[in-house]
């Protein structure tokens, strides 16, 4: 297997072998291998790097390729072959490990050294910077250098890959580089140092954000040399040594650059003298002299005739030397003090007013320093964000109060350097306010939102969205857009809900009916149904418990209506019955049923002891079943008791409801229970409807209640009902159960009774009762016993 191996490995070697002297095979990356057709010896690149560069070790050669080692030597001169065109030498690895430079303006011409692993000098490299590729040159074992292309893209940040094979193949180990894009044709116009914010340092004799403005004077010849610092500052003025005066400093203040006003005075930005105390003149050359009509005051005092005292009087005098009596009486303060009588000194003190940083060298006669540009402060002393000569980056103004920048449109940061989301020229994509200090967007939240005001607000001026989009809904609207309006009024009188379903419906509160549910039902809102049905809450009908009747259920109804026999009255339920007929229902002989038959009152119970409703279904129905074929009259009571959900807020049953069976009655009782729907998901609830207060002598059977789960809302909308059926059947008979041969009697007694009330009734319903307990193929009774079997309840929704 090792002899196929390098077979293998000289038959991929043959190709190259001809076309040039390989010294040995290398391993590149990808783990196959390739030829070394290049010698040992490799050139330092000296006239890259210069003679001193530490590879170079003296000498023209300086380093060898990887499976060739130096021999008795220090340079590459002496190169020892340590391959024999079948062992090949170690892996060559050419990952990117480091880029120097890291950024570079768009208009290329970066020399970006890439540093790496053991490179192989095999003269066809090529780097690529994103998608542009250029070719590259070996500076050193692990060294290549490349020249950024341009790009026309503008600002991005692109990754730097390797091929040593020509562009075959390339490697890349997450290193980037970055292009910037300064004003001015990415160059600064030519005028200045693009840095890798975009902003530009401009030369001497240039400003503006783009350096493509000439300083006052000229780029060649700034504010004509009479500045300190030798240049404008970032606004396009000159700031004049003591001496100059005008825009451009052009002008020698009167007496001289070098004697300004004589050393009598202070030259003003007008080019005028404010001489010192004691001196008067344009130049400040004359003391208070008389000179023919006119007369040069002495100090302290002033007017046609020197007659007139100065501000504080002549002894105060302007307290000269801090200030001179002008011609019209007032005192011109001297450099470094201001006040009516030029008592006070400067902010920075009357040698260094303003810290030397004033727009007139000194303070105003209130002592406020006006600072130049670049500055703040009470003196002046403090520097503004982004430094004197380019305050605010050139993006904004600086307060000289509180040296805060005040960004222009579409710039924020402390130094307004950063742009805005959404770019300068449409900060925030026209949708809200940048601000100034986090460069975050306050969006208009009606309409848009996101990190750049970009995406449009889905609430539809129903509601607000916050950052993420999602919608806040004004009252009345509510789902994920707040596309839907709940129905006008409801809830604002607190006896309805709105249903969050499509359409919306106003779900009311017990007591309560109508679209905004503001009609109270029959009986009362305390009492709706005066406790003896549910009131509908769509239309404020009462669906009357069985036993009672009327809009408000106020009617209690009599068992089996007395059969005809009697009068009941609607206020208790009983019966008042005619001679011959004996309560409590107006029968014959004690109620129909042979005084010689016992009664079998039978078992009563649920069908199953579970059931489950999803939250939108309106209405669940639970059936209570009595065994068939049983006697007597019986009576319970239903009772709900809250789990985890609770009666009235997420579902409403009447509690005490009272179920009742006339004698002979096997029936299915309902027990109507309202789901109401909350207005958002949730887990699922539960709750018990539980019979209890049996009377009759009846028993209850296994299933005394039915533990309710109310399943989480869904949001469909569907408001189908929901009801739980119950099926039974007879299975056990007499022929095979003979200890019940009593009960086979009662039920045969109990089977005569019914054709005897249907004669009695007119014959209507002889034949379907008769049919009931008899054997259609043999006209005999029936012989099976009214057991019943209860089925697993069917839910359907």
């Amino acid at each position: 297997r090792l002899l196929m191996k390098v077979h293998a490995i000289l038959l991929a070697c043959l190709p190259l072998l001809s076309a040039a002297n390989p010294e040995f095979c290398v391993r590149n990356e990808t783990q196959s291998y390739e030829c070394n057709c290049y010698e040992c010896c490799h050139d330092c690149n000296c006239h890259v790097h210069g003679d001193f560069w530490h590879h170079c070790n003296g000498c023209g050669q300086c380093w060898c390729s990887p499976g060739c080692k130096c021999c008795g030597s220090t340079c590459c001169s002496q190169c020892c072959e340590t391959c024999n065109r079948v062992v090949c030498a170690e892996k060559i690895t050419y990952k990117v490990l480091s880029v120097i430079p890291k950024h570079g303006p768009v208009t290329g011409g970066t020399d970006v050294q890439i540093l790496g692993g053991t490179y192989s000098n095999v003269g066809h490299i090529k780097c690529k910077f994103g998608s542009v590729e250029v070719d590259g040159e070996m500076a050193g074992p692990a060294e290549i250098r490349c020249m950024s292309p341009a790009q026309d893209t503008g600002v991005r940040t692109v990754p730097i890959e390797v091929s040593l094979d020509g562009g075959l193949h390339y490697t890349n180990n997450g290193q980037n580089f970055t292009y910037y894009n300064c004003p001015g044709g990415g160059t600064c116009s030519g005028h200045g140092v693009c840095h890798p914010d975009s902003t530009c340092s401009c030369e001497t004799g240039y400003f503006g954000e783009a350096c493509n403005a000439e300083c006052p004077g000229g780029a060649s010849n700034p504010c004509n040399g009479n500045t300190r610092s030798g240049t404008c500052n970032s606004a396009g003025n000159c700031t004049c040594l003591a001496g100059y005066y005008g825009t451009s400093c052009e002008n020698e203040c009167p007496g001289g650059a070098s004697t300004p006003c004589n050393l009598h005075g202070r030259c003003l930005s007008s080019g005028a003298c404010a001489c010192d105390n004691g001196w008067v003149g344009a130049n400040c050359t004359q003391q208070g002299t008389c000179n023919g009509t006119d007369c040069l005051c002495q100090n302290g005092y002033w007017g046609p005739q020197c007659s007139l005292e100065c501000k504080g009087g002549h002894e105060i005098n302007c307290n000269s030397p801090q200030g001179v009596c002008g011609p019209d009486g007032n005192c011109y303060c001297a450099t470094g003090y201001y006040g009516d009588t030029c008592a006070n000194e400067c902010p920075g003190g009357a040698s260094n007013p303003c810290n030397g940083r004033g727009e007139r060298g000194s303070c105003s006669q209130t002592g406020v320093c006006h600072c130049e540009a670049g500055y703040f402060g009470a003196a002046c002393q403090h520097t503004c964000p982004g430094g004197a000569t380019n305050p605010c980056s050139g993006r904004g103004s600086c307060s000289p109060i509180d040296g805060h920048c005040m960004c222009k449109k579409g710039w924020y940061g402390a130094d307004c350097s950063q742009t805005c989301p959404g770019g300068v020229h449409n900060p925030c994509n026209g949708r809200g306010t940048c601000d100034q200090i986090t460069g975050s967007c306050a969006c208009n939240s009606t309409h848009f939102y996101g990190s750049a005001c970009e995406s449009v607000c889905p609430c539809e001026g129903r509601g607000l969205c916050d950052d993420a989009g999602q919608c806040s809904c004004f009252k009345g609207y509510y789902g994920p857009e707040c596309q839907y309006k709940c129905p006008e009024g409801c809830g604002e009188n607190g006896h309805g809900v709105c249903k969050h379903t499509n359409p919306p419906s106003c779900v009311c509160v017990p007591g309560w009916w109508g679209p905004a549910c503001n009609n109270t039902c029959p009986g009362g809102s305390e009492n709706p149904c005066l406790g003896n049905g549910i009131c509908n809450g769509v239309d404020g009908t009462c669906k009357c418990n069985p036993s009672y009747d009327g809009d408000a259920c106020q009617i209690k109804l009599c068992p089996y209506n007395c059969h005809n026999n009697g009068e009941c009255s609607s206020a208790t339920g009983v019966c008042s019955c005619y001679d011959g007929f004996e309560p409590p229902y107006c029968t014959k002989g004690g109620g129909g049923a042979s005084s010689n038959v016992s009664r079998v009152h039978g078992i009563i119970g649920f069908v199953q002891s579970t059931a489950s409703v999803e939250e939108y279904v309106e209405e669940l129905t639970l059936k209570v079943v009595r065994d068939a074929g049983t006697q007597g009259n019986v009576s319970a009571i239903v009772e709900f008791r809250d789990e985890t959900s609770v009666k009235g807020l997420d579902y409403w049953g009447l509690n005490g409801q009272g179920l009742y069976w006339d004698d002979g009655d096997s029936s299915d009782r309902e027990i109507k229970i309202t789901i109401i729907q909350d207005a958002r998901p949730e887990p699922a609830e539960y709750f018990k409807v539980v019979i209890t207060g049996l009377s009759g002598g009846a028993m209850l059977g296994n299933i005394t209640e039915v533990r309710v789960e109310i399943r989480a809302n869904n949001f469909t909308g569907n408001t189908d009902k929901l009801a739980v059926e119950v099926k039974f059947r007879l299975t056990k008979s007499i022929d095979s159960l003979p200890e019940l041969s009593q009960e086979r009697a009662q039920f045969e007694n109990w089977c005569s009774d019914i054709r005897t009330r249907a004669r009695e009734r007119g014959g209507a319903s002889t034949r379907t009762d008769s049919h009931r307990c008899t054997n259609t193929e043999t006209r005999r009774p029936y012989t099976r016993m009214p057991y019943i079997q209860h089925l697993n309840t069917n839910v359907d929704i």
